[in-house]
């Protein structure tokens, strides 16, 4: 998948369990999405791959379908 390595999936939890943000409390697709790119701010090289990959697992999660490029 490429959306995180090893070494982050410890932040993605700690977002996950307490987010910084009381907006982020409901546990949902969302919430998901922010403890993920939260974590991964870390590295702005690996970020547009990573959060494009992120996008992608959870759009096909929730039954988005990918837009199709001309």
């Amino acid at each position: 998948m490429g959306v995180t390595d090893n070494r982050t999936i410890p932040e993605v939890l700690r977002e996950w369990r307490r987010p910084r943000h009381d907006d982020f409390e409901p546990r949902n697709v969302w919430s998901l999405l922010n403890a993920c790119t939260e974590a991964l701010k870390g590295n702005l090289i690996e970020l547009p791959r990573r959060t494009d990959a992120l996008h992608g697992l959870l759009d096909n999660h929730v039954g988005l379908a990918a837009p199709l490029l001309n």
